[in-house]
């Protein structure tokens, strides 16, 4: 309703859970966040392989 989007984030200590807290954004942030991680891990290079040695 308020144009909020909450997050639940859970808050590590390496493996130690310190605490859960919710991330709140604007509706432009999440969009924006959302388009972000996507076009990263879309256009994420591919590992290229080593070609095979000559026989």
């Amino acid at each position: 309703m308020t144009g909020e989007i909450r997050v639940p984030l859970a808050l590590y200590d390496l493996d130690d859970h310190r605490g859960d807290v919710p991330l709140v954004m604007s509706r432009a942030e999440a969009e924006a966040l959302f388009a972000r991680l996507r076009a990263e891990l879309v256009a994420a290079p591919q590992q290229r392989r080593r070609p095979e040695p000559v026989r």
